[in-house]
Parts: structure tokens; sequence; C-alpha cells
């Protein structure tokens, strides 16, 4: 899937590079100081769009006060990673707009192999990128901080109207982070920060616990095409919306709008269960794995939204694609997944994986009482959203 693509580029935010004609530099020279590191070594690394492979391109030995100067020969706009010794991940990310770059970086003291602050100079995409994080870190935490307010105060009766004071605000907080994102996004003026912003968001995003509005395939399509048209000579860039094309044209046609796919399967207790025994309710059918860790994360969502729709004619039908019945039983107790669920234990051979042209999980599809498919793909708040929609 394509949103999937660009999430596995902003896994680790930093592992991204794109380039552009005008955007970037043929050379670029960072000259830096780091402070309150055991490290020796430092290096810099250049990752290639299409590999996403960090290159180590230079390295030099840190001097007593820490001081260093490395370089880079890339030819268009990259993202370029500082990296410890054999710590695993960068310290921070420049963008190489210009040919001389200063920063300065204060480790820290509890984590000696993250940096606690830097400063940079001479590089306005590279100061740009810095105020991006730390404003979306800002609108992270307080998105953090009102639900864990919302779930103390669902602890004590009586405190409704305070719950929904926190709830709102996260949702408010929420929007606001996605705007800014997007807005960064359009208004950088160089590519590497465009999809660099973008990626972040994106990976916010996938962390279920923020709530965070999802982007959809459509809208991750025209963001990158519209990036495309503006920057027409960015190689990597167009060799990024050359691989979102062709993941999208081996993407199955959506099975909204058309019956969904029969099946039977046995459930927890060897019982034949089939699709069509649930036609007259709303149903979700979700398909899922014990040893699936976005599945598990997402799990927290489908029982909320179950608890809040299971009066009003709805119902879910749980599809795991487990291989042993005991991690399926242990998982399912664990979640308190309180709702019918169904296996033939085959894991990837399981039927239905051809039969929906399941390419990754968490997957699901909702069906009208007809058992027809209006919508897939729903998580987080998108489910709640959509079952507001129809079970009005």
């Amino acid at each position: 899937m394509m949103k999937q693509l660009l999430i596995g580029l902003g896994i680790v935010i930093t592992l991204l590079s794109c380039g552009a004609k005008d955007t970037g530099t043929a050379k670029t020279s960072v000259h830096g100081r780091i402070s309150g590191s055991k490290a020796k070594m430092v290096y810099l690394e250049e990752v290639p769009l299409g590999s996403m492979n960090p290159q180590v391109v230079d390295s030099a030995k840190l001097d007593k006060d820490g001081s260093f100067t490395l370089h880079s020969q890339a030819a268009e706009a990259t993202l370029l990673n500082l990296r410890l010794d054999q710590f695993s991940f960068p310290i921070l990310s420049l963008v190489n707009d210009t040919s001389e770059v200063d920063v300065t970086v204060r480790m820290n003291d509890q984590q000696p192999d993250f940096a606690s602050d830097y400063d940079v100079k001479g590089s306005p995409a590279s100061q740009r990128m810095k105020d991006y994080i730390v404003k979306v870190t800002g609108y992270l935490q307080d998105i953090y901080r009102d639900a864990v307010t919302f779930d103390s105060l669902r602890k004590q009766p009586g405190t409704d109207s305070l719950q929904a004071v926190a709830t709102g605000r996260k949702k408010q907080t929420g929007i606001k982070l996605r705007e800014y994102a997007f807005a960064t996004v359009q208004e950088a003026n160089n590519p590497a920060l465009s999809v660099f912003a973008l990626t972040y968001y994106l990976s916010a995003a996938g962390n279920q616990a923020y709530e965070l509005e999802p982007v959809s395939d459509e809208e991750l399509d025209k963001t990158i095409a519209d990036l495309v048209k503006r920057y027409p000579a960015h190689k990597a860039l167009a060799a990024l919306k050359k691989s979102m094309d062709d993941a999208n044209a081996q993407k199955p046609a959506s099975l909204v709008g058309r019956p969904a796919p029969e099946f039977t399967l046995p459930d927890v207790n060897g019982k034949p269960v089939s699709l069509n025994s649930f036609r007259g309710k709303y149903l979700l059918v979700d398909f899922w794995a014990s040893w699936c860790g976005p599945c598990r994360r997402e799990n927290p969502n489908v029982v909320k939204a179950f608890q809040q729709f299971k009066d009003k004619n709805f119902t879910i039908l749980g599809v795991s694609l487990d291989e042993t019945k005991e991690a399926w039983m242990k998982a399912i107790v664990q979640d308190q997944l309180k709702w019918t669920q169904v296996s033939d234990l085959k894991h990837w051979e399981s039927s239905v994986v051809g039969l929906y042209g399941i390419q990754g999980i968490p997957y699901n599809v909702l069906l009208d009482p007809d058992g027809k498919v209006i919508a897939e793909n729903l998580t987080g708040s998108s489910l709640e959203r959509k079952l507001s929609e129809v079970l009005k």
C-alpha cells in the first residue's frame, strides 16, 4: 500500500533523502562540536531514497573538545545524518542546502546515545527542520498529557464533563498538529524538508496512542504529485512517486460497493461460522493476528468501537491469521476481544487472504446489513467516525 511505503520510509524519520535542482549543493562541509559524549568517532551518512540503506560517506575522530569536520559530495538535496561510534540511530539530521553547516550538539546525560539539544548555523532548511521537530514534539506531549488526564478521570465517578474537556482538547491539538504538518509540507522551499515533514506526521499518526487523523491514500497521492510538479528535476522524488505508482498498480481493486466474499471458518471451539450468518447487522470483519504488533496496538480502538456501538445493530467478526491456537486464544483474552473469533490457523495460507486481497494486517471491511462492503481499512479515529456516521 502507498501509505505503508511512505510510513516505512519514516519509521526512522532521519533515514530519508531526496533531491531537486537548485535546492542542494554539490558539496557540503559539516563543522561541529559534540559535548557530553564519550564517543571516539563521528560518521556522516547519506541515505539513497531508492535503497533506504544509510551510506557512510565520511568519518572523523572527535578532537579532545569534541570538534570535527565532515564532507558530503551529494549531487542533489538530501538529508545528512550524524552518527556516533556503534550507535544504530543518528543523533541528528541536516539538509545540504548550503556548502557550509555548523552544528553544536549537547548529548543527553542519562541517554548518551541521544542528543538533548543542538544548534545549527548556515543551513536554513536544517534550522526549519529542527523547528518543525520541536513544535510537533510539543503537540504530541500535549496530546499525551490529555490522554493521561482522561485515563485518570474516567476511573473517578462524576467526572464526565472533565473527561469531555480533556478529550476535546486532545482532539483539537491533533487537528492543529495535522494542519501544521501539511502547511510545512506545502510551504517548505526544499523537497527534502517537505518529504521529511510528511513522513514525520505519517509515523506519528501510525502510533494509535495519539489518535491522530490518518492520511488517506488519495491525499498522499496528491501531496506527492504536487511535490513532483514543484520540483520536476528532483530525481529521488520522481523515483518515490514511481514506487508509489507501482505499488498502487499492484494493489487489489477496492471491495467498497461490492458484496463481501463469503467464507466459513471455525471459531475458538471448532464450530463453523459463516459470514452470511451476520446478515441483518452492520458488521466489521477484522483481520488480525496475535503475532502482529500493529494489530495488537490497534485492538484497543476496536474494543472501544465495539463497546460504543454494540447496541446499535453492530457487531464484529475477528478473523485471525494465526498459526497456533494457544497464541490466538491468549491474545483474545489479553486484548479483551469479546466478539466472535474465527481462524483456520493457516497463517498467510488462509483462504481469506486471497479472497479479500489482503496484503497486510491489520485490515478490515465494514459491511451493511445486506452484506455489502461500505468501507475498508478503518483504523483509529476513522473507525469511530465511520460508525458514528452509519449508526445514527
